[in-house]
């Protein structure tokens, strides 16, 4: 039952990420903590 009762937020989560992109980009977000990955938070969220 937990677990169905996040259907709901699910795509409202999804557009608020994809609505941040801009923002997680330019202030270049968790930029020391992903420093030693790859990749950046922007790319990891894409």
């Amino acid at each position: 039952l937990a677990e169905t009762e996040f259907v709901g937020v699910l795509p409202t989560a999804v557009w608020l990420m994809y609505q941040a992109l801009p923002l997680i980009k330019g202030e270049h977000l968790y930029e020391a903590f992903f420093s030693s990955f790859p990749f950046s938070y922007y790319a990891f969220v894409v």
